[in-house]
């Protein structure tokens, strides 16, 4: 891998990175290799869709390596990939249901405000930023964030 890394070939890289994931047995360590690939995918070789799927999956061993989720945000935002980016905020809420309290209950409320936010801004589906809205309203009932997004809502 570092002779890859050197060299700059990065498809190689991810190759060997693919063998690596395949043997590693702890998720932290498969995570860690998974989101190597991504950040390659994206930054060498300029591939979004293998960076989007290195992510999700790096997402899949570990649900709180939120730095991968981050990317994906960015990337499909940049994309305006908007229904992509409302499926990923959907997979990543059900990864981070098996996640209790904090980080996990924390996490949760700030993805159901980013997924009202793209139901408001971005797909137009007032109703569906509401039900998002109600449900980080459940979770947390004093934040500000939900408020000022259903105020926006009320307009």
């Amino acid at each position: 891998l570092e002779a890859c890394k050197q060299e700059e070939r990065w498809a190689d890289a991810v190759d060997v990175l693919e063998e690596l994931v395949a043997t590693a047995e702890a998720p932290e360590v498969r995570a860690k290799f998974l989101y190597t690939t991504g950040v390659i995918a994206r930054d060498k070789l300029g591939d979004p869709e293998l960076a989007v799927q290195a992510f999700e999956e790096t997402l899949d061993a570990d649900p709180m390596k939120l730095e991968a989720f981050e990317a994906i945000d960015r990337m499909l935002t940049e994309l305006a990939e908007w229904k992509e980016l409302e499926k990923a905020y959907r997979r990543m809420l059900r990864r981070t249901t098996e996640t209790d309290g904090p980080p996990g209950k924390e996490v949760q409320i700030e993805l159901w405000i980013g997924l009202a936010e793209i139901y408001l801004h971005r797909l137009d589906h007032p109703r569906s930023a509401r039900q998002a809205l109600e449900t980080a309203r459940e979770l947390d009932p004093d934040n500000e964030d939900v408020e000022a997004l259903a105020a926006e809502l009320d307009d």
